[in-house]
């Protein structure tokens, strides 16, 4: 299942072009590599987005749903899975500059933010950790995700769970080193809460996806979401055939709307109106390495066609070099 819903996002984030998107002998190259490609890895289908400053491409390739035969197009829904993080990020970049924090406010420290009610295993992360700590996956605490797979009674509120994250054992040391925890970006969910007075779905919600544009993005609320007739279903290459399964994340967009997005964050997070929604500083620190990842030790450096070698993690992205440059 991973596999699959990673392939879904990585179309999102790794088709961007160089000079005019496209003419039309390049357009019939890349729709033959996509539909190669989705065969090779027996994916049901994907959307693509392609663009170069305000123009772009779309299309949808495959089937959407398989016992209907609906295809996929531009406007299908797909989980974008852990893009949502960065989301995360920029609402909390908009509600921190808000909440007049000054040009450090990514060291904020979670104790003072939500109050001693919240803490850790021990005294000392739970006085120390900063939203930085908690943003590039440096608690060192252990991330046992069988509750975001399986669900949470919904007795249990978001403010109940990270009431909770006390409860988590140590891993490793205190920002010794890189632990990917799903449970850090809970808690940074009910951060944007008390600062924005409202849920985190209504915040990105109003904060983000209206003011870019990104209308039929939106959050993942119940089972019956995952099966509507504008998303993707779901699946599974097991055993030389396609399975249903449920997916994990919760945002749901399509590539029209994801391109408005990365359009926002290369644009130095202007929308296309021209709005500015975010301190464009406190906003480029998510793109610094702020510590190594496992996968620095295991990626092996492309020979050809292009070079792609991981420096380490920032505020919800993952930093590498890319044919020389640093994305």
């Amino acid at each position: 299942m991973r596999y699959v819903l990673r392939y879904f996002v990585a179309t999102f984030l790794l088709t961007s072009a160089h000079g005019a998107v496209f003419d039309g002998e390049t357009e019939q190259d890349v729709v033959k590599l996509i539909q190669a490609s989705i065969e090779c890895h027996h994916v049901p289908g994907m959307t693509v987005g392609i663009f170069k400053e305000n123009d772009k491409w779309t299309q949808g390739f495959g089937t959407a749903d398989l016992k209907s035969g609906r295809p996929v197009d531009e406007d299908t829904l797909f989980n974008i899975g852990s893009v949502t993080k960065s989301f995360t990020m920029a609402l909390l970049a908009i509600l921190l500059e808000e909440n007049k924090y000054d040009s450090n406010a990514w060291t904020a420290k979670l104790s003072d933010i939500l109050g001693s009610e919240y803490g850790f295993i021990d005294d000392h992360r739970t006085r120390e950790t900063t939203l930085r700590d908690l943003l590039s996956h440096r608690t060192g605490l252990a991330s046992p995700d069988n509750g975001f797979m399986a669900g949470f009674p919904p007795s249990i509120s978001r403010a109940d769970l990270c009431k909770r994250m006390r409860y988590l054992p140590e891993q490793i040391p205190f920002r010794d080193s890189f632990i990917y925890n799903n449970y850090m970006y809970m808690l940074l969910g009910h951060v944007a809460e008390k600062l924005g007075g409202d849920t985190w779905e209504n915040l990105v919600t109003s904060r983000i996806f209206v003011p870019l544009g990104m209308k039929s993005t939106k959050i993942l609320k119940k089972k019956s979401d995952v099966l509507s007739s504008e998303m993707a279903h779901p699946y599974i290459y097991k055993d030389n055939s396609l399975h249903p399964v449920e997916p994990a994340g919760a945002i749901l967009s399509s590539a029209e709307d994801m391109v408005r997005y990365l359009q926002f964050v290369l644009n130095n997070v202007n929308t296309t109106t021209g709005d500015k929604l975010i301190d464009p500083k406190l906003f480029g620190e998510a793109f610094s390495a702020v510590i190594p990842t496992d996968e620095m030790d295991t990626v092996s450096k492309p020979t050809f066609p292009i070079s792609d070698v991981q420096v380490g993690y920032g505020y919800a992205w993952f930093v590498s070099n890319y044919d020389d440059l640093i994305h």
